[in-house]
């Protein structure tokens, strides 16, 4: 791995690390009231910051904004999946 590229990964992970602290307990109280349940609500965030983990993104304007955008498209993946299954 080269020089720039370690500084990118580790600025990539001071990011997400930064994000997961400073909004974990917002995103998951927010999808805790919208789902109605609390272990869906744990999974969906876990999923959104893994999801964001696996991304190359180091500055985030709009935390929130972006944590919701994020959530809300695995959510519609979820429900995508549960309704094909059901079928």
């Amino acid at each position: 791995m080269s020089e720039t590229s370690s500084a990118n990964h580790l600025n990539h992970l001071r990011a997400i690390e930064a994000l997961y602290s400073g909004h974990h307990g917002w995103l998951y109280a927010t999808l805790k009231r919208k789902l109605g349940n609390a272990m869906d609500a744990a999974d969906l965030a876990q999923d959104t910051f893994t999801r964001i983990l696996a991304s190359h993104i180091t500055v985030i304007d709009q935390p929130r904004a972006y944590l919701s955008c994020v959530a809300k498209g695995i959510l519609i993946n979820w429900r995508s999946e549960e309704h094909t299954s059901e079928l």
